[in-house]
């Protein structure tokens, strides 16, 4: 399974409709996460498969409560997540 499929299949579990581009910039990013965690230690997880499931899908996992929020305070959950 590749990583765009286990995001696919994970953001479908979490009810969240994602659109082609929006996954393959939420890949980009990941891709760029690990580049970059190698030399400023950004985040503990180095494997970029557990990336998927304990950064992106976790983040976005709170989606369908904030549907309704108008203001959000992001007081920092690291790596820009």
């Amino acid at each position: 399974m590749t990583l765009l499929d286990k995001l696919q299949a994970g953001a479908d579990a979490l009810g969240c409709d994602l659109e082609a581009s929006q996954l393959e910039r939420l890949l980009d990013y990941l891709l760029l996460l690990e580049k970059w965690n190698q030399h400023y230690n950004l985040t503990a997880i180095r494997s970029v498969e557990r990336m998927v499931s304990h950064h992106l899908l976790d983040s976005l996992s709170i989606l369908s409560a904030l549907r309704n929020c108008q203001r959000v305070l992001d007081v920092g959950s690291g790596a820009g997540l």
